[in-house]
């Protein structure tokens, strides 16, 4: 097991979710973005990340479910 934390700017309430790492993180290179929005509902749902502030780029990644 492994936690990482990070700086964010939250709208919305707050939610855990747990993923794939190696998703994550080929997601975050594969964008090469400072700045990542990640939109989600809830923690079994798909999570959409995408370069904060850039169109025309659309990742999905689903969620280990606990």
């Amino acid at each position: 097991e492994h936690k990482v934390t990070t700086e964010a700017e939250i709208q919305g309430t707050a939610n855990e979710i747990t993923f794939n790492f190696h998703y994550l993180l080929g997601a975050l290179q594969a964008m090469g973005a400072e700045k990542v929005k990640i939109q989600m509902i809830d923690a079994g749902s798909p999570c959409h990340l995408s370069p904060a502030g850039k169109e025309g780029y659309l990742h999905i990644i689903m969620p280990i479910k606990q």
